[in-house]
Order: C-alpha cells, then sequence, then structure tokens
C-alpha cells in the first residue's frame, strides 16, 4: 500500500532507510557486525539533537534554512551524477556475483568445484580457486576464464567507483552538513555564536574546532576521527587521479599521497565510505526533513520536486508513496 506523505514526511522517511541499509550490510558477512550500532548512534544523534533543535531553536532554524536554499541542491547533484554510478555499479556487482553462484553450482555439481558452497570468498574473483581446472573441458575452462576476467575488471572499477564517491561526499555534502552541525553542538554545549558560524568552512577547519570541544564519546566520533587519517587521504588520491592501486592477492587497497601510505583491507575501505554515507544521508534527508516540517512552503515543495530527480526510476529508495505538497495560504 502506497502512502501519502508530505514533503517532511518523505524526507524523513529516507532518513531513517539509512538505518536499514546499515542492518542490511551487518547480515550480509560477519566483518560487518557493529555497522548498525555506529549508525543507530549517528542517527540517535539526530533525531534527538539535530532535528529537535531545527524545530525549537531559532539559530539552528536558520542554518537549516541557509542549508536548504544555498547548499541542498549542490549536494542533489552529486546524488544524481554520483549516486546513479554508484547504482549501476553495485547492480553490475550482484549480476556478476550471481553468474558466479551459478557457475559454481554447475561445477560442483559435476565434481569439478568439490569445495564450493563451504568456503566464504573475500571477493567473487576468489572463485577461480575452487575450480579444479583439469577436470574442466575446454568449453568449461573458456567460460571460467571469461566470468574471471569479467569479475576481476568489474572489481576494480568498483573500488575506483567507491573512491570517487569518498571524495565527493568529502568535498560535497560533509562540509554542509556540519555547518548545521556545528550550531547544534554549539547550542547543546551554550557556546556563544561567532562571525565564523555564518560561514561554511572547510572540513580542517570544522575537524579543528570539533577536536577542541567535542571528546571521543561524542556520536560522530567513530566517523570524524578518520577525516585526517583516512578520508582526506582518500580524497587527495581520488583528485590527483593518482596513487591509487588494488591488490586483489592481499585483498588491500593502496592509497599513497605524498609520504603517507595507507594499506587499507577492501572490507574496510568498503565500511568506511558507508559510514561516510551514513552520516552524510542522516545529516541531507535528517536536515531537510524538519525544516520542511517549520517551513511548510514553496521552498520545502521544490527541495522534493528536485531531490525526486536524484535517483534512477528503478532505484529503490525509501518508502514507496506520492507527496502531497504543502498548500499556500
Amino acid at each position: 500500500m502506497n502512502l501519502v506523505l508530505n514533503p517532511k514526511g518523505l524526507f524523513l522517511a529516507d532518513f531513517m532507510a539509512v538505518l536499514d541499509q546499515a542492518r542490511d550490510q551487518e547480515n550480509r558477512h560477519p566483518s560487518n557486525q557493529g555497522e548498525y550500532g555506529i549508525a543507530s548512534t549517528m542517527h540517535t544523534f539526530f533525531d534527538w539533537h539535530v532535528l529537535r533543535l531545527i524545530r525549537q531553536d531559532r539559530w539552528v532554524y536558520e542554518a537549516a534554512k541557509i542549508f536548504a536554499q544555498d547548499y541542498a541542491m549542490e549536494c542533489f547533484r552529486y546524488l544524481k551524477s554520483g549516486g546513479k554510478e554508484i547504482f549501476s555499479t553495485q547492480n553490475k556487482l550482484q549480476q556478476t556475483n550471481k553468474k558466479v553462484v551459478e557457475i559454481l553450482a554447475r561445477l560442483a555439481k559435476s565434481g569439478a568445484a568439490p569445495e564450493a558452497g563451504e568456503t566464504d570468498l573475500v571477493k567473487a574473483s576468489d572463485f577461480i580457486n575452487l575450480v579444479e581446472k583439469n577436470k574442466l573441458t575446454d568449453a568449461e575452462l573458456h567460460r571460467v576464464e571469461q566470468l574471471h576476467e569479467e569479475v576481476v575488471d568489474h572489481e576494480d572499477m568498483q573500488m575506483w567507483v567507491t573512491l570517487r564517491a569518498i571524495r565527493d561526499n568529502y568535498e560535497i555534502t560533509l562540509p554542509r552538513v556540519m555547518f548545521v552541525i556545528r550550531r547544534v553542538i554549539k547550542v547543546m554545549m551554550r557556546a556563544r555564536p561567532r562571525a565564523s558560524d555564518e560561514n561554511l568552512t572547510s572540513i580542517s577547519e570544522f575537524l579543528d574546532w570539533y577536536e577542541a570541544n567535542v571528546d571521543s564519546t561524542h556520536a560522530l566520533f567513530p566517523v570524524l576521527r578518520n577525516l585526517r587519517s583516512f578520508y582526506k587521504v582518500a580524497r587527495n588520491v581520488a583528485s590527483h587521479h593518482d596513487g591509487f592501486s588494488w591488490d586483489p592477492a592481499s585483498d588491500s587497497i593502496i592509497l599513497e599521497d605524498e609520504d603517507t601510505r595507507l594499506v587499507v583491507h577492501v572490507y574496510e575501505f568498503q565500511q568506511r565510505y558507508r559510514y561516510l554515507v551514513y552520516l552524510c544521508e542522516f545529516g541531507l534527508r535528517g536536515i531537510l526533513a524538519e525544516f520542511c516540517g517549520r517551513e511548510r512552503g514553496e521552498i520545502s515543495n521544490n527541495l522534493v520536486r528536485q531531490y525526486a530527480k536524484t535517483f534512477p526510476e528503478d532505484f529503490p529508495e525509501g518508502v514507496p508513496g506520492r507527496v502531497r505538497f504543502y498548500v499556500q495560504d
């Protein structure tokens, strides 16, 4: 049954849907255990503090209004371009994974892959290690090698797409979300507003402020603590189009930026990407939900119209339904 949602309800439904994404990731692989807990803690921070203060505090609401009017469209542009690339890459991944499962099932039945189904593969291309090639016909060997090449090519592309997505979230969405969050934290601290609070600062400037004022127990700390040590390096590598390598043998991503060299397991690389996405999407959707709930006018209506354009037609996003736009007095 489709729901009829006003603009606030639409953004709020998609805000809640981020938690479902984290829960799904935990169910997919044991290495993702704890991911839902981190996402849930971030969700609670936004729900209890960010959204509440947009409702109740004039200064925080003004930041949300600036976000809605001046910053949201830049975030939407990234969603429209980068989101489609990510979605297309994920679809391709599902297709190649399905082919791997099917060919292993056939080879296991014929005795050419006796350990298939008993081994947890780190990545789909590792299926080649389960195949006893000496038991294959020439035609079967050709199909196996052809599929392996296809999967390897896609895995390499997926790493690059993920790296670019980290860069764009870091440069575009995150600073704009933090513009609102800084005011939220300052209100919670009862700190005096300053002229700099009116400006969109760089992530480095925000992080200097955050580290000076917030301790490691803060809900966003699990993500923000990696801004300098990982996300900034990943952003630089993606922007320079140099310093990235993918080592399938060790399942490692290598990022080299000037004197810094990071070696990250592919699971951790993908997980850190998801953590950044959770933070950005909780911020984008939550801020707009509460802004719409207070503004209840044409700005809110237009935000929904533009937001709807950011997703492919077959993208399974949020709660299915129709939008009832706010009626002007």
